[in-house]
């Protein structure tokens, strides 16, 4: 499963692949006699397993998902603190460097008048 995927898509993939496998079973009973009721009640139960399999694998698969996607969401929330506290240093920062360059600026004119 690749770690990006939306919920809808999943719900996408697993969807394509129950109608694949129903449209599988549903060919492999047209094939069947008259005479083969047996044979369609064994591919019923077959598929009906199937299908009860693919909704068990489907929900791990949603669960799996929910799961990386909230610690992921975890790991950007603290990505993103960490990103807020280097902007409010980097604005500090800069508040602090155009604070000098204003001195400096002083300190020119200043010097200018003397000249």
């Amino acid at each position: 499963m690749h770690m990006f995927m939306t919920r809808p898509e999943l719900e996408q993939i697993e969807f394509t692949y129950l109608l694949f496998h129903m449209s599988d079973v549903l060919s492999t009973m047209m094939s069947f006699e008259g005479e083969d009721i047996p044979k369609i009640r064994e591919a019923v139960e077959a598929a009906d397993f199937q299908l009860k399999l693919a909704v068990r694998r489907r929900r791990s698969v949603i669960s799996v998902f929910e799961e990386n996607f909230s610690r992921d969401n975890a790991t950007l929330r603290d990505l993103r603190e960490k990103l807020l506290d280097k902007r409010a240093r980097l604005l500090n920062a800069e508040l602090y460097l155009d604070a000098i360059m204003r001195y400096v600026d002083l300190v020119d004119e200043v010097i200018q008048q003397w000249d």
